[in-house]
């Protein structure tokens, strides 16, 4: 639990001198909450999800390729151990799309996308965020027509769902590729 409520806040830990020592702090004590964990309950989805989210944010923030790697190797040993669990599957396979598109690798964040395509989703966020993340990476994979496609679906989703108007302007900027 605590580790999980140490994990969220790490988005919002200000990008200044105080917040960065503060979120390599955060990192550093997450971390080791999750070992711990870990040395008691081995081989959990949840534990090793939780801990590629953190090296994620830390990929994210300070530019590491090595948190990249680490992220990357978690959601791989968890998205293994969740075979049998859909809504983890679908969470971790965009997550494994995110992290390889951030690190321009778009031809596997393709292969993670399209593996996420075939599970449900959960909230219309989820859905649209995924439609445009994939119509990004296509594009970048040098697959146009299945970019435009990709958009053209994520125009089509927005249209379809009035209560994420408000993502409009953020969506178009996205897709103006």
């Amino acid at each position: 639990g605590m580790a999980y409520m140490d994990a969220r806040e790490l988005p919002g830990i200000a990008r200044d001198e105080a917040g960065n020592e503060r979120f390599a702090q955060r990192v550093q004590s997450t971390l080791a909450r999750l070992r711990r964990v870990d040395a008691a309950f081995p081989r959990d989805v949840t534990v090793h999800h939780l801990w590629g989210y953190v090296h994620h944010e830390q990929a994210r923030r300070e530019r590491a390729r090595i948190a990249a790697a680490e992220a990357n190797h978690h959601y791989l040993l968890a998205l293994d151990l969740a075979n049998a669990r859909p809504r983890a599957r679908a969470a971790l396979l965009q997550a494994l799309g995110t992290l390889q598109a951030s690190l321009g690798n778009h031809r596997l964040a393709v292969s993670h996308f399209e593996r996420r395509a075939r599970l449900p989703f959960m909230r219309p966020e989820a859905e649209l965020a995924f439609h445009v993340a994939l119509a990004r990476s296509l594009f970048h994979a040098r697959r146009q027509p299945e970019a435009v496609a990709s958009a053209q679906a994520a125009l089509r989703f927005l249209d379809a769902h009035p209560e994420l108007a408000s993502h409009r302007a953020l969506v178009l900027d996205l897709l103006a590729f």
